[in-house]
This record gives C-alpha cells, sequence and structure tokens, in this order.
C-alpha cells in the first residue's frame, strides 16, 4: 500500500503559482519546516497543485491548514469571486507521478553522456557563424553605401 504523503489543492486561482503554494504550505507547517517538503508540480489546466510531503501526518496536517484557504491577493486581481481551495491527502499513484526508477542490480553507474553540441564541426567553423546583432548589421549598410559614393 502507497503512503498518503501527497496533497492535492484544487481550485486554485488563476494566478497561483507554485512559489506561492509552497509559502503557504511552509507557513501552515511554521518556520522550521523548509525540508519537509519533497516537491511537488502545479497542474493549470485543472488549477491544482501537488505537493509530495516528507511523510503521511505532515501531509495530513497541511491538507487541514489549507482547506477552505481564500487567496485574497488573487481575489483582489480577479475579475470573478474565487471558490477556496480544497486540500485531499492523496498517494504518490493518484498524483500521477510515476513510481521512482529502479537502480539495474549490477550497480553500475549508467553511461555518460557524450559532451558539446559540435555533431563534427570543428570550433573554428562554429566561431566564424557568429550572429551578428541589429546595430552591427546598420553600420555596416552605412559602411558600404559610403564605399559606393
Amino acid at each position: 500500500m502507497s503512503k498518503k504523503n501527497w496533497v492535492l489543492l484544487e481550485d486554485l486561482g488563476p494566478r497561483t503559482n507554485w512559489s506561492s503554494i509552497r509559502a503557504k504550505t511552509l507557513q501552515a507547517l511554521g518556520k522550521t519546516a523548509e525540508d519537509s517538503i519533497m516537491g511537488g508540480r502545479m497542474d493549470r489546466r485543472r488549477r491544482a497543485g501537488y505537493i509530495e510531503m516528507l511523510d503521511e501526518d505532515l501531509a495530513a496536517r497541511v491538507a487541514a491548514e489549507l482547506h477552505g484557504y481564500r487567496d485574497k491577493d488573487a481575489e483582489k486581481e480577479s475579475r470573478s469571486d474565487l471558490k477556496p481551495w480544497r486540500a485531499t491527502v492523496i498517494t504518490r499513484e493518484e498524483a500521477g507521478v510515476p513510481a521512482p526508477r529502479v537502480r539495474s542490480a549490477s550497480g553500475s553507474a549508467e553511461p555518460a553522456r557524450r559532451r558539446g553540441g559540435s555533431r563534427g564541426r570543428s570550433r573554428s567553423h562554429s566561431r566564424s557563424r557568429r550572429i551578428r546583432s541589429a546595430s552591427s548589421r546598420r553600420s555596416e549598410r552605412r559602411r558600404s553605401r559610403s564605399r559606393r559614393r
């Protein structure tokens, strides 16, 4: 059975972002609980946020604190009335997060990725194809016009 250490926040305002969700969560837990938030994500289409907490007790505490929360700042900027947040405790699977990858039995590290993106070009060639700014192109045109006269 999966641990219920995720909190689902629904009915978020249109301008709510991850920083504000994280700040409200820390405010609900107290200042010393910064390392208790493992991670999270936002689903803007559903106006929902998912917060992964360290354990089930913290998740229940956050859900209880944030359930019914009204974002006063967002209500001032919104044209329509916003609903209060709904917070529920859920599992990793309900949050739609895939299970963590299992390491290979050999214990060896994965092969290193190749560096650079030259794709066979030499360094000198890539440097010569520098992008010129609009102002340098203008000054180049002026010089060529003055040569013609």
